[in-house]
This record gives C-alpha cells, structure tokens and sequence, in this order.
C-alpha cells in the first residue's frame, strides 16, 4: 500500500524535471492605431512644394560639407496637410487641435533626433527630424500641441546631420511613420 504514494511522488517528479528542460521563445508584438473625430489622407509638401510621393530631397553636398557632428547644407520645412477632399466626415474646423505621433525604427545611438538607416553605415549621415517647434519628435508618443488650429497641418524640419567628423559619398535616407489624431 505505500508502494502506490511513492510511485505517484516519483512519478511527479519525473513531470517537474522534465518541464524544467523544455525551452520557450519570446518576442514582442507591437500595435498601432488611432482613434481620432475625422480621418483625412495626408498631402505633405517640403518647402511649400508638393511631394506626390512623399519623398523629400535634402539635396546634394560634397564631402567637405560637414567636418564636425552635426547638422549641416539646408534645413527643409515640411508640412503634413489634411486633403480636405477626403476627410471623413469633413471637418469644420481644426480648433480643437491633434495629437501627433512620429515613429522611426532607427535613430542615432548619441542622438534620438536623428533618423539612421543601412546607408548612414556608409555616409556617416542621417537626418535630423523634429517638430518645427524644435520639439523633439521622435518616437515620442502622441504629442498635444503641435497641430496648426486654422488648417490642421504639422510642419517639421529635416536637415542632413553628420553621426561623425567625417562623412563619405553616397546616399542620404531615413523613413518615419507619422499618426495625426485630430480631436
């Protein structure tokens, strides 16, 4: 009779050890969205000039351009505007303002205002993006605030930023996601 209780035991040892052996993978899964009072496609344009494939040019520099970290060649002003043509429902106004959320999978390690990508390895230049309020942006979170009240719009700097003394030929990228939640 106590054969049985000791079998159980063992037998239940036997399950705890074996579970301790089995390996586990994690991860993160990360969401995203909005809930804003109107939806609108967005028209951005860079220097008041628009960009159909919002694509914008930081130009071209030389080498010499940059002999220092920092930004250097010209900043470029760019403004997200709603396309009132597609906004639902159409909005009255924009008084009540937005939040706005900027994200970017790359940033520079000794600058979180800088966007890098696989060609800053090369160039050693990446860009330097923020609210032109010089409000830092950049995977922020939501920002209050920084909505025009008249139309709506978000407008922003960009401006090639040298990651070291010296920077090398080739090209200049970065891509950011951007979420603008009216209320």
């Amino acid at each position: 009779m106590k054969l049985k209780p000791l079998i159980v035991s063992l037998s239940l040892a036997a399950i705890c050890l074996s579970s301790a052996n089995v390996s586990a993978n994690s991860g993160t899964i990360q969401f995203t969205g909005a809930i804003t009072s109107t939806t609108c496609d967005m028209l951005i344009s860079s220097d008041g000039v628009a960009s159909s494939n919002k694509i914008v040019d930081l130009g071209t520099y030389v080498v010499g351009d940059a002999t220092a970290v920092g930004a250097f060649g010209t900043a470029k002003d760019i403004k997200l505007t709603p396309d009132l043509t597609t906004c639902t429902p159409a909005p009255t106004d924009f008084s009540s303002g937005g939040l706005v959320s900027v994200n970017t999978g790359q940033v520079d390690g000794a600058n979180g205002d800088v966007i890098v990508s696989a060609d800053t390895a090369t160039t050693n230049v990446g860009v330097l993006f923020y609210a032109n309020t010089n409000t830092p942006i950049l995977n922020q979170g939501a920002l209050d605030g920084i909505v025009d009240a008249g139309d709506g719009s978000v407008t922003f700097t960009a401006q090639p930023y040298a990651v070291e003394a010296t920077i090398n030929a080739g090209p200049i990228s970065g891509t950011a996601t951007f979420t603008v939640a009216y209320k």
